[in-house]
């Protein structure tokens, strides 16, 4: 409750109106409310008497009450000497971090929480979702070996653990080792729990760190369809080698030999003969392509809400015979039974293959 005594005094153009408050939680008085006029731009604290200026023309005097935790109010002053004003209580202010499980009161929140939302990860075509982490939040260390469809290294503020200093993945509130079926366009967010207050919540498995993933869920309204492709290309980006030819090798070789020993005679006694032989650097090395779609439906009623996806991977490696492929499935859905019961299910598909072949030259 708050109880708001408005008097006037005139002073030359201006006109000065005092605003005297007392804000009541729970039987206990509350200073430091806001109030502010409409379509004056005048704002002060309350806090016992404030005194507010305002020119001289007429006006419907409405004002603005605003505390921390509590929803914002608009009343219309309307001649009134007293405006009685019940403050309500807005929980949404106070549930907005998302760490944990899912989502964390900030009051208990005391570690460091870096995040990427979906607009960033789409940039990216990547087979593992880890990968999209590079360069994105501080404090975390990305090592990729390049082969197709491999897992990077994640390292979280360095090693913490012997043996294992992987972070501990939890997608929609279920614990993974690895995140590799996933597809960048079925995540909403990754939040990456940096500290040591991760173990708070997860025990020692969250001793190297916490990543924490969000599928897209349906929303209500109509069905929206999403398709998404693109294609890009991989190659040595070392740059081309200059290789010798079978005749130019064999003349080096000659040429070594007499220095090492100027009697031990040729070791080809006709490097022309050999001609171009074969270069090894094309014949293992080649510009690689990668393909990465997406279709996904979502949508809903206030009963039902969907979310479906399938999607399609597909990355060549640089180096000839080797070969990655994924195709993936989702589908997050939602049913209200009743004001009281909602039961949903993540549901999820991953096939892949990888193919690593050394070819015999």
């Amino acid at each position: 409750m708050c109880d708001v005594a408005v008097c006037r005094c005139f002073d030359g153009a201006e006109q000065n109106y005092g605003f005297g408050c007392r804000f009541r939680q729970d039987g206990m008085t509350v200073i430091g409310a806001t109030v502010s006029v409409k379509l004056l731009s005048k704002e002060s604290l309350l806090d016992l008497m404030v005194i507010i200026r305002l020119p001289m023309f007429p006006v419907t005097l409405s004002c603005f009450y605003s505390y921390i935790g509590m929803k914002d109010q608009e009343i219309a002053v309307n001649g009134r000497t007293t405006i009685n004003v019940v403050m309500q209580e807005d929980n949404m202010l106070i549930d907005e971090v998302v760490v944990g499980y899912g989502v964390q009161r900030k009051s208990d929140l005391t570690g460091a929480v870096g995040s990427i939302k979906s607009d960033d990860l789409k940039k990216i075509s990547t087979p593992n979702v880890a990968n999209a982490l590079q360069g994105r939040v501080s404090g975390v260390f990305i090592s990729a070996s390049g082969a197709p469809g491999s897992s990077p290294e994640v390292r979280i503020r360095g090693i913490g653990t012997t043996n294992n200093s992987n972070p501990l993945y939890v997608v929609d509130g279920m614990f993974m080792d690895d995140i590799s079926f996933l597809s960048n366009h079925d995540i909403e967010s990754m939040e990456v729990l940096k500290d040591a207050s991760a173990t708070a919540m997860y025990g020692s498995r969250g001793a190297n760190g916490v990543i924490i993933v969000t599928t897209k869920q349906g929303a209500e309204g109509k069905a929206q369809v999403n398709i998404t492709a693109s294609e890009g290309f991989q190659f040595q980006n070392s740059g081309k080698f200059e290789m010798c030819t079978a005749s130019e090798y064999a003349m080096l070789q000659n040429e070594a030999n007499l220095n090492i020993n100027p009697d031990g005679g040729l070791v080809y006694d006709d490097p022309a003969s050999f001609g171009k032989g074969t270069n090894w650097f094309d014949e293992i090395f080649r510009v690689a392509s990668v393909r990465d779609y997406q279709v996904a439906v979502s949508g809903g009623t206030e009963k039902v809400r969907y979310n479906l996806s399938a999607g399609y991977f597909q990355q060549d490696g640089i180096i000839k015979e080797n070969s990655y492929d994924r195709f993936t499935l989702r589908a997050n859905n939602s049913y209200k039974i009743n004001k009281h019961l909602t039961i949903g299910h993540n549901l999820s598909a991953s096939f892949s293959h990888t193919k690593m072949k050394i070819r015999e030259l």
